[in-house]
């Protein structure tokens, strides 16, 4: 598996599908889910249409791909190393809430970047997630932003660079 079918797979994991017993429940949505191979090349942001439901959009970009390899040569594991953004639609009349008089509940922030990042948002999902015994890679995530009507698609969301380490099944080498 890549890390774009790591991250593929998450976008479409849903809470009925089957979780191995002991490991903590994932409830993500079904995300729409894009990738491209351009690092952070927002072009293709421009095909998708402004999000006119409250699915959630992760975009996907992978800026490099460093295997490790044994004395051998064997490669024992990848290093991916990307960048990903999450955004469901919103109302571009809203302030954000650090804006002068805007009430908390009612301001962007709140309505999407907040609970992307609070205690069992989307971050918490994707760790849980990678906790599943089908995957358990070494991941983790750096240099968290909120975004706001980024690219004039009326979405704000959350974005971040990851570091995602696949290791290779040797037992069949």
């Amino acid at each position: 598996m890549t890390n774009v079918g790591y991250f593929r797979t998450f976008a479409a994991y849903q809470d009925a599908d089957p979780v191995p017993a002991g490991t903590p429940s994932v409830k993500t949505l079904d995300y729409y889910f894009e990738h491209n191979r351009e690092a952070m090349d927002f072009a293709n942001l421009y095909k998708v249409e402004s999000p006119d439901d409250d699915q959630k959009k992760m975009f996907h970009y992978t800026t490099a791909i460093n295997p490790e390899q044994n004395q051998c040569g064997n490669t024992i594991a990848v290093l991916y190393t990307g960048n990903i953004i999450i955004v469901q639609k919103s109302d571009p009349q809203l302030l954000v809430d650090i804006q002068k008089g805007v009430e908390e509940d009612d301001g962007r922030y709140t309505k999407h970047p907040k609970d992307m990042i609070n205690e069992g948002g989307i971050l918490a999902e994707i760790y849980n997630f990678n906790n599943l015994a089908a995957y358990n890679h070494n991941l983790r995530h750096f240099g968290l932003e909120e975004v706001y009507g980024l690219l004039g698609i009326h979405a704000d969301g959350i974005m971040f660079n990851y570091e995602l380490r696949i290791e290779h099944d040797t037992s069949t080498s």
